[in-house]
Parts: structure tokens; C-alpha cells; sequence
């Protein structure tokens, strides 16, 4: 919950961080366990929580030291207020991502050992264990610092500037093992920019930017076997898998359109089926009766109109429009979790106001 204090000296946020007990129903309010220089100047925001599968609630915390933007990383294990830190209290912490079974935790640290990538196991919330992963010097070269769990949990990738070059390469590591980092891009002018795990943890995807164009490279981990997607030239972003493994969706982000690839390095097609009209959302539907190969998108056509339709990735005739809107725009495209409901934001015109469908 977050409360907004006037004061004499000024105008400033003080947020409060509450963890619920199913157990014993009782909140605890967190805030005041953080040993902070001035806490009138911190920013406390709870990102994630996370139900274990002991049913004990652990929440992994970001604070903000408006004072230099030094951001540190605490968690507790809900049932009192105490608060375990990750690091040393004297780094900063950044793109920190936790992992899939809630477990761990994966961050980069700065301070006075340089920089360090660490995993923190966090299945203890009092006594978390740090294992280092790589070290580095400095963020310079990276234009988008990913951190990215494998789905099942065994690897960690991120992206890291190449020592004594330019570019920005992909580093895998096994969690378990921790310190067995690789570099799995190979290319000596691109940089990687962005990550995406297969839903079956096998096979990594990512941007490899060129000066004048972009790739998507698709890696399996255990073969080591590289394909690049037959996408056109193109400048991408916003890797998606479908649930089967199979396809890939990327955004160009100068033609505003989405595409849909094989995972097998086969020729993509454009995700919108529809002549004149461009993909500008698009999310892959999750079904358990389904192919997997399934997803939903924003078709726009020339004259700004935005309407739903759902499409097979591996059928291109596979085409069918869910909506049926003369005019306005879409946003917020959501698919429901069984893959069976389909909910967006239209913007009406005619009366000046936002509608909710649910299809």
C-alpha cells in the first residue's frame, strides 16, 4: 500500500510493504525493518511474491536510495520482520530476475569487487547462499541488460559486453554448478540485445543486431546446433515462443508489424493474414486441448480500424476475426490463462470512452 505525505520541508512518498500469512492471517508491515541512512529519502517498492510449494510466502524487495540511486535487494520469509540482504549492504544491486520455482535469484552487484553476477539461493529466506556466475567491468556497450532463467530453472543466459571489443555477446551458465559460464554467440560485429527461452528449456533465442539490420539466432543448448530465423531485413524486438516450441513471434519495430517464424530456421510469414492490415499485438494461446502453435492478434488496416483475430502458426489459411469494430483502436490485448477467453480495451469514438470485450 502507498500513502502521499505533505510536509513543511517538502513533497515526498512514503510507501508501505505489507507479506499476508494464509497460515495465520496476520499482516506484517516490513517497511520499518530496512536499515536505511534516511528512510524519508527511500523508495520501497515489493516486486514479486512468491508461493513456495511449503505454502510459505517469501517476497524478494527492491529499495531505492534516491541518494546516489543505489538499489539493494532484501527478502524475507513472511512470517516476521525480518529482512536477509543479498549483497553487501555497500553495492548497488540491478536487472535482477528471479527464478521460475521461486528459489533463487539471479543479480548483478557493483561495488568494491567490481561487477559480479550472482545467483542467491533463497530457499531459505534467513541464510540465502550467493554463488558467483561471471564478473565484468562496466555496462557501457549494453544497451538492454537481460538476465534470463531457462523455464525449467537449470540455466541462467545474460548479455555482457565482449572483453576488448564493441559488441555484446549471450553468456549461459547451470545454476547448480554455478562459475560455468560460456559465451553461446559466436558472431564477432553483432551484439545481442534481447533473450528468449524455449517453453521446453532447451533452445535460447536472441536479437543480433548489425548496424544496418537485425537477426533472430536460435541456439539448442545441448547440441549447440545455431539456425538463424528466415526472417526478412528487419530491425526486431519482442521475442515470443509459442507453447509448443515450434514458432517464434518478433515485432520489426520500423514496420510496426509482428512476424511468426519456424524455431527451425524456416521461412517466417507475416502474423497478420489480412491484405492491407499490419499485426502491431500479438499473444500466444496457451490450451491444453490445443495445437500450441495458436495465437491472437491486433490486425489494423489502412484506415486505423483495429479488430481481433485469432490464427494457426502452421497453417497460413488458418484465419479467424473475433471482433467486429468499425472504428477505434485496440490496446491491452490479453489471452485468459485456459486459452479459451480473449479480453482487450477498444477505444470508442463515438462516445468518447473506453470499452471492455471479453470474447
Amino acid at each position: 500500500s502507498g500513502s502521499e505525505v505533505v510536509a513543511l520541508e517538502g513533497y515526498y512518498i512514503i510507501q508501505h510493504v505489507f507479506i499476508r500469512t494464509a497460515l495465520s492471517g496476520q499482516s506484517t508491515d516490513l517497511t520499518g525493518a530496512f536499515d536505511v541512512p534516511d528512510p524519508d529519502s527511500m523508495t520501497l517498492g515489493g516486486r514479486t511474491l512468491v508461493r513456495r510449494p511449503d505454502h510459505d510466502s517469501v517476497v524478494l524487495i527492491e529499495t531505492t536510495l534516491e541518494q546516489g540511486d543505489v538499489s539493494r535487494l532484501f527478502v524475507t520469509n513472511g512470517f516476521d520482520s525480518t529482512l536477509t540482504e543479498l549483497a553487501n549492504p555497500n553495492d548497488g544491486t540491478e536487472f535482477w530476475h528471479i527464478g521460475p520455482n521461486g528459489q533463487s535469484v539471479a543479480f548483478w552487484s557493483f561495488g568494491s569487487n567490481g561487477r559480479e553476477l550472482f545467483t542467491s539461493d533463497i530457499s531459505d529466506p534467513v541464510a540465502p547462499t550467493n554463488t558467483t556466475l561471471a564478473t565484468g567491468e562496466s555496462f557501457d556497450l549494453i544497451p538492454v541488460p537481460e538476465i534470463a532463467y531457462s523455464p525449467d530453472g537449470s540455466y541462467v543466459a545474460w548479455i555482457d559486453s565482449v572483453t576488448g571489443s564493441a559488441v555484446n555477446a549471450v553468456y549461459l551458465a547451470e545454476v547448480e554448478v554455478g562459475g560455468s559460464a560460456r559465451q553461446v554467440s559466436s558472431s564477432i560485429s553483432d551484439s545481442a540485445l534481447e533473450l528468449a527461452w524455449s517453453p521446453d528449456s532447451t533452445s535460447l533465442a536472441w536479437v543480433s543486431s548489425a548496424p544496418n539490420a537485425a537477426s533472430v539466432v536460435i541456439q539448442n543448448i545441448v547440441s549447440g546446433q545455431t539456425v538463424t530465423a528466415g526472417l526478412p531485413v528487419g530491425f526486431y524486438n519482442q521475442l515470443g515462443w509459442s507453447p509448443s516450441a515450434q514458432f517464434l513471434s518478433v515485432h520489426d519495430f520500423f514496420a510496426d508489424e509482428f512476424w511468426v517464424a519456424p524455431a527451425d530456421g524456416g521461412a517466417a510469414a507475416r502474423a497478420d493474414r489480412n491484405v492491407g492490415s499490419f499485426a502491431q499485438e500479438l499473444k500466444w494461446i496457451t490450451n491444453a486441448g490445443g495445437s500450441g502453435n495458436d495465437y491472437v492478434y491486433e490486425s489494423v488496416n489502412a484506415a486505423g480500424v483495429s479488430n481481433i483475430f485469432v490464427a494457426g502458426a502452421a497453417d497460413t489459411n488458418d484465419n479467424a476475426q473475433l471482433s467486429n469494430h468499425a472504428e477505434g483502436g485496440l490496446r491491452s490485448l490479453r489471452v485468459g490463462p485456459q486459452g479459451t477467453r480473449v479480453a482487450y480495451i477498444n477505444e470508442n469514438l463515438n462516445v468518447n470512452a473506453q470499452e471492455l470485450f471479453v470474447h
